[in-house]
Formats: C-alpha cells, structure tokens, sequence
C-alpha cells in the first residue's frame, strides 16, 4: 500500500518592518496518515511542519541594489534512513511520520537543489542594475546566491541519495545570476551554481550547474 493522505494549513505575513525592509514569513504544519516501510496493517499518522523567513533590504540609487538573508526549515523524521518522501525507505520503527512533503516551488539553490524536507537551510543574496543610465542595458540585472545546508536528523536521508553518509553537515553552495529583460515581451537568462558537498556525502566532487534560458511572452 502507497497511499499517502496530506492535510495542510498555514500562516503567513508579508509587510514593512522599517522603511525599505521588507519580511516575508510562512508557516506550515501537515497532518495526515500514510502507510509506512513495508507497513500494510496500521497507518502512519503524518505530524510535520515547515518554516521560512526572509528579510529584504532595497537600498536607494539608480542601481536598485538589494540585499536578503532566508531561513528555510522542514521537519525530517530520524527513523526514515532510505527517503524523506517515499514509503518504499520510509518511516520506520513507529507510527508517527514527521517529515515534511511539501508542494509549490523554493529557491534551495541551483546545483544542489534539495526538496525541503529533513533540512535546514540558510541563504544570502543580492543584486543589482550595472548600467541604469544605457537604454539597451537599463533592465539587466546581476545577482548572487550562497547556501548553507544541514540536516534535520543527521541519520535521516534527505532528497538526495548519494548523502549516504550518517553526518549532518550537507554543504554549500553558490549561485551566480544574469536576468535581462531584452524587450518587454522578450527575457533572456543565464544562472551558474556550484555546490560543494559536505560531511555527509561520501563523494565530495564539486558540482557545477549551468542554465540558459529565453522567455517569450506573447
């Protein structure tokens, strides 16, 4: 049996703390049941949550820089040692699942890219507009990334297979941004991230990402 049934509620402010710095927070708690490793008797009981804060400072000048610092949690459960999502390497040795499945899209970096589930997540970035004063250049943005990942439970899995190492520490990563809105119907796009595993992989080789991307709006 694979049955997994999710209920979730949330809570969550965007506003002004002070003039020019904004915070954005979201809290999220999953309840539920499913069926964990090899259990086909009795249902897990799903008791998981997740956290994200941010706080974003846009500085004055034609530039338009801005700066931001995030924190990103889901809930991971210590006794699912071969997957944070999956039944098959799931929930074992009791009836409570607590990790986080979570839908919709976050940021966790490039490269790396992990589901935010049994992990903890710091990030910093920024960017700016180099040349506000050309025409043909006015809307090309540079930015920056950089991550910091852990785990939740050092024994548990989290997305990524090949952190097949009982350590808690998973890495860091940094991502590099060009965003370029050639015509307002036409976006162009290039982003590079390299990751640098942790503790907790047993291979520990860089990992280097490259996207380049066109939007056509029409």
């Amino acid at each position: 049996r694979f049955d997994y049934d999710s209920f979730y509620s949330g809570l969550g402010s965007t506003d002004e703390l002070l003039q020019r710095l904004r915070y954005e927070t979201e809290w999220v708690y999953e309840s539920g049941e499913s069926f964990g490793d090899g259990r086909f008797l009795r249902r897990n009981d799903i008791d998981a949550w997740a956290l994200r804060a941010e706080l974003e400072y846009l500085f004055r000048g034609d530039h338009k820089p801005r700066a931001s610092i995030e924190y990103l949690f889901g809930s991971g459960d210590s006794n699912r040692l071969g997957s944070p999502t999956n039944t098959i390497g799931g929930n074992r040795g009791d009836f409570t699942d607590k990790s986080f499945i979570g839908f919709g899209f976050r940021d966790t970096g490039l490269s790396f890219a992990p589901r935010y589930s049994n992990l903890h997540m710091w990030r910093v970035g920024g960017s700016f507009y180099p040349w506000p004063g050309q025409q043909r250049l006015r809307r090309l943005e540079l930015g920056t990334d950089w991550y910091l990942y852990q785990k939740h439970h050092a024994s548990a899995a989290v997305s990524d297979p090949t952190a097949n190492v009982g350590s808690g520490y998973l890495g860091w990563e940094m991502d590099y941004y060009v965003n370029w809105r050639v015509t307002s119907d036409l976006a162009w796009t290039a982003r590079l991230g390299a990751f640098f595993p942790g503790e907790a992989f047993g291979d520990r080789t860089t990992r280097t990402f490259f996207l380049l991307g066109v939007v056509w709006s029409f």
